[in-house]
């Protein structure tokens, strides 16, 4: 788990009790990749070299186990954040011309 979810690796920055729910909800992530994701392949092995800065390590590396690193997805979930992105500035915007006007009125 600590391979998959490096959260676990560091101090979080976060508040005791958060930091009581955190593997907790890690597991429950695990669970459901595991259900409804069968492809996402094992966790890597804690016998595996770890990148001693704690980082991401070498994502060629990654791309070999399992495919977790396609670049056809990596392509469609940076097209989908960006839509997503656009369309919350634009609503954005519409708030802040909402606002606006109230004030002037």
């Amino acid at each position: 788990m600590k391979h998959r979810f490096r959260i676990l690796l560091l101090a979080a920055p976060f508040s005791l009790s958060t930091q009581a729910r955190i593997p907790t909800a890690l597991c429950a992530i695990h669970n459901f990749i595991c259900i409804h994701d069968p492809s996402e392949g094992d966790p890597p092995n804690d016998q595996e070299e770890q990148d001693p800065q704690g980082g991401l390590g070498d994502q060629e590396g990654l791309a070999d186990q399992g495919g977790m690193f396609e670049v056809a997805d990596d392509l469609e979930a940076c097209a989908l954040r960006d839509h997503i992105a656009e369309r919350m500035w634009q609503d954005y915007q519409e708030i802040l011309a909402i606002r606006q006007a109230d004030e002037t009125q």
